[in-house]
């Protein structure tokens, strides 16, 4: 507790000096160091015996929270940039937008404690119990097919439920590796190869970096979970390292391009490569907060009910519902940027902030968030206790699919969780394998 304590009053007290460095720092860079040394505290806390257990939700929140509301806004108050795509700046917000995100934060750990009360009792016994054949080659054939339909106008547009049929090869490719370390069975390892090859084919080459995510994350899970394995705080930083440069960058360079916009240069340096992570369109939660904060009340009012009823009817096909509402992020995106949207529906990113405040405000991000951190937590302590096969490999996909829903909305990713769990429940021979 001491050695936490110590580093995380380092890391708050640098956040700290590189905010008073700055001529007339600005309110919200204050709250930013404190939710950089909120999330150092928490992740001082999962480390044991130089290992740190990445699965785990509060890690994951931890990562994305300190660089989206805190690492981010330092920066855009360093270089004094704090627009929205250089076309909106709304810096009077920054403040309130800071401070929910504290707020978030606070309840979000404070869910995570509240689960961690939990008692779920470990079981070492583990049956052998290869998944349905049939279901395997089933999902195998589908996701195939979907990647050959939906390859040509991935960037152009096409049916949600084509673009995202290729998503079924992620839980193949994970249960089909939990089979193999138990079995040595060559089939097993053979889809999985397979399945893994077809997808990364699939989305590497038109540079969707999350969906790479998900199935390298989810493979790395299983691993670890089925092992009882946390990786050595070293291991996990150059892991890291590997993925930010392998997926992040490379695959931004090859969508940029794809999608006809600025070449990026392809220049391997730390600059380079942060840069494009911390200052470009994916971590612009912050600003894109503060455009929702500000535009309150006349390009849009708060619905109760707003977040539930979004998740619920937002996979809805539009050809069956004339007229389907857009959700917040969408309808304020097609306001804000018209021409973009009418291009691609993929909008700016509000972070899962906006879902619980265009719900109930301020009190929803307190709620939501901790309902979020108990319920993930409960998630988490179930998968490890090995005791459900099925929970366990659906929690494999859960880190990766985190990254988004933290930084995204919650809508899109419920409906994406569908692609990466149902097959499940074909593949596997009960419930609880």
């Amino acid at each position: 507790m001491a050695t936490v304590l110590f580093w995380t009053t380092i890391v708050t007290g640098a956040a700290g000096l590189w905010a008073s460095s700055l001529n007339n720092a600005p309110g919200y860079v204050w709250i930013a160091a404190i939710i950089i040394g909120v999330a150092t505290l928490s992740l001082g806390l999962t480390i044991r015996e130089a290992k740190i257990d990445l699965l785990s939700p509060s890690v994951i929140f931890s990562l994305v929270w300190a660089i989206i509301f805190g690492i981010r806004p330092l920066l855009m108050a360093s270089t004094g940039d704090t627009s929205l795509r250089d076309t909106y700046n709304f810096p009077a917000q920054l403040v309130n937008v800071e401070l929910l995100a504290l707020v978030g934060q606070l309840s979000f750990f404070g869910g995570v404690l509240l689960a961690r009360d939990r008692t779920v009792s470990l079981t070492e016994e583990r049956k052998v119990r290869r998944p349905l054949r049939f279901g395997q080659v089933v999902f195998l054939v589908l996701g195939a097919a979907g990647s050959v339909l939906g390859f040509q106008a991935s960037l152009g547009g096409t049916s949600a439920y084509v673009y995202y049929l290729p998503l079924v090869l992620v839980p193949l490719a994970n249960i089909s590796l939990l089979s193999w370390l138990r079995s040595k069975n060559a089939g097993d390892i053979a889809l999985c190869l397979v399945a893994s090859a077809i997808f990364a084919m699939r989305f590497s080459l038109t540079g969707q970096r999350a969906f790479v995510l998900y199935l390298l994350l989810s493979l790395a899970a299983i691993f670890l979970l089925e092992k009882k394995r946390s990786p050595r705080l070293g291991t996990a930083v150059a892991a890291g390292a590997v993925l930010l440069v392998g997926v992040f960058y490379t695959l931004e360079v090859q969508r940029s391009e794809l999608r006809g916009g600025a070449r990026l240069e392809a220049e391997l340096s730390a600059q380079a490569i942060l840069g494009t992570l911390f200052q470009g369109g994916t971590t612009e939660m912050a600003p894109s907060m503060s455009a929702l904060l500000a535009t309150e009340g006349y390009l849009w009012q708060q619905r109760h009910g707003e977040t539930l009823y979004t998740v619920l009817v937002h996979w809805v096909p539009s050809a069956l519902w004339e007229g389907k509402p857009k959700t917040y992020d969408e309808d304020l995106y097609s306001r804000m940027f018209p021409e973009h949207y009418a291009v691609d529906k993929a909008n700016t990113q509000f972070s899962v902030l906006g879902d619980f405040y265009s719900d109930s405000g301020w009190l929803g991000v307190g709620i939501g968030l901790g309902v979020m951190g108990y319920g993930l937590q409960a998630f988490y302590l179930t998968a490890r206790s090995r005791r459900s096969d099925f929970v366990m490999l659906a929690y494999a996909a859960t880190p990766a699919l985190l990254l988004t829903t933290f930084r995204g909305n919650l809508a899109l990713n419920f409906g994406i969780a569908l692609f990466l769990v149902f097959p499940l429940f074909v593949m596997t021979r009960r419930a609880d394998v």
